[in-house]
C-alpha cells in the first residue's frame, strides 16, 4: 500500500507498475518463502494502482482530489 501511495503522490506510476511488475514476476519465478512474499505485495499493489487508475480515468494524486472522492 506505501508504494502505491508513494507512486501516486510521487507522479511516479508508471515506474511503479513496471518496477512493481518485475519484482512480482521475479518472486512467483524464483520460488522461496520470502520471494512469495515479494510477488503478493508487489501483486496486491499492482491491483491498487490498476483500480485507481480505471475509478479515476488516469493517476491524479490523492491530495489533488480530496478525500471525499476516494
Amino acid at each position: 500500500m506505501t508504494y502505491a501511495t508513494n507512486a501516486l503522490e510521487g507522479g511516479t506510476v508508471p515506474l511503479a507498475l513496471l518496477g512493481g511488475g518485475l519484482l512480482a514476476g521475479w518472486g512467483v519465478s524464483a520460488g522461496g518463502s520470502p520471494r512469495r512474499l515479494l510477488s503478493w505485495a508487489f501483486g496486491t499493489t499492482l491491483v491498487i494502482l490498476v483500480v485507481y487508475g480505471l475509478w479515476h480515468g488516469g493517476f491524479p494524486a490523492p491530495s489533488e482530489i480530496g478525500w471525499s472522492l476516494l
